[in-house]
Formats: structure tokens, C-alpha cells, sequence
């Protein structure tokens, strides 16, 4: 037991390390071909990192939650940042826009069957971001997100299929209810790690 909890910790650990190598690699060299205009590189591929490798058998961290989400998520933040810009509509106060992009965003995903947890963090760090996230305006859209969340599921899924007992995607369009269950147990399950002595 003790042997197979660190055996799925190196699994997640190279597969994290693997994929943002990948990742930033190539927005190193989109930030040199766009003199630093455009990028893939964002915070809120960390916590799709835990999903990917971490949990890849969650409804959450399937392709179809990780790229329709945050579309979604990323176009009500910017869909706010213009009621609250100054040089926009200047309707919000950032503040309140802060809270209630990311609030919305989620409300609405969950409402879709969209939830992805990065994805609140793609319409924060928009709303709050400063000049070179703004600047992007709708093509926040397209890089970093379609760019580096297409990036993260496709390496995700060479790499996971690779280990045996590990499965990703679960699932491409929705999770059929009458195969809910087969799904499930079909699911890599984690090994505990081992109970301390000392407890």
C-alpha cells in the first residue's frame, strides 16, 4: 500500500512537471514571436494540474468542463470588466466586479453543467488582472485559455493512458446516467497513503 501511494505521488509529480514544461516552453516562445503580447502561461493551469493528474477520473476535470468552462467563465469576466472599466461603461466599482464576475461565472457553469474550479479562477484573474491581461480583451479566449487548456488535456491524456490503471478523459460530451455507475468503479482508485506509526 505504502509502496503504490507513493507510486501514484511520482505519477502526479512527473506528470505536472511534464506538462508545464510543455506548456511553458511554449509560451516562452509565443511571448518572443508576439514581443510579449500574447502568452499561455496562467495561474489558474495550476489547479488544472491537480485535476488532471491529481483526480483524472472527476466529472470536473474532463475536457468538456476544462474548455467550455473557462470559455465561459473567461467571456462573463470580460463581459464585467467592460460594465466596470473606465474606459468602458464604468457602471461597477472594480471591487464589486471582482466579486461578482467570479460569482456569476461559477452560478452559471454549475447551471450548465460546466463547473471546472479553474475556471473561477480564469474570470478572477481577468477582472483583477493588470494591463497585459486586460489588453487581451476577447482573445483572452483563444490564448491563453483554448491555446493552454487544449495543450494541458491533450498531454494529460498521452500521459495518463500510458500507466496502467489510469484512465483520461472518462468521458468527451456529458455523463450518461445509466453509465454513472460502470464509470465509477471503472475509475483508477488512489491508494491511501500509509497511517503514520506515531498517531
Amino acid at each position: 500500500r505504502a509502496l503504490a501511494a507513493w507510486k501514484t505521488c511520482a505519477y502526479t509529480f512527473f506528470g505536472v512537471l511534464i506538462t508545464l514544461l510543455c506548456l511553458s516552453s511554449l509560451s516562452k516562445r509565443t511571448v518572443d514571436e508576439t514581443d510579449g503580447r500574447y502568452f499561455l502561461m496562467l495561474g489558474s493551469f495550476g489547479a488544472l494540474m491537480a485535476l488532471l493528474f491529481g483526480a483524472p477520473n472527476s466529472p470536473l476535470a474532463q475536457p468538456r468542463n476544462a474548455i467550455f468552462g473557462c470559455t465561459l467563465t473567461g467571456s462573463i469576466s470580460i463581459l464585467f470588466y467592460y460594465l466596470s472599466g473606465p474606459e468602458f461603461a464604468n457602471a461597477l466599482p472594480k471591487w464589486a466586479a471582482q466579486a461578482l464576475a467570479p460569482a456569476t461565472a461559477i452560478a452559471v457553469s454549475q447551471r450548465f453543467n460546466l463547473l471546472h474550479p479553474p475556471a473561477g479562477a480564469v474570470a478572477l484573474i481577468f477582472v483583477s488582472g493588470g494591463a497585459k491581461v486586460v489588453n487581451l480583451g476577447w482573445m483572452y479566449l483563444v490564448t491563453p485559455l483554448l491555446v493552454g487548456n487544449c495543450i494541458c488535456c491533450l498531454v494529460a491524456m498521452l500521459l495518463n493512458n500510458a500507466v496502467k490503471g489510469r484512465q483520461y478523459p472518462v468521458f468527451w460530451c456529458s455523463l450518461d446516467a445509466t453509465r454513472t455507475g460502470r464509470l465509477i468503479h471503472a475509475a483508477p482508485r488512489l491508494s491511501p497513503l500509509p497511517v503514520s506509526p506515531y498517531r
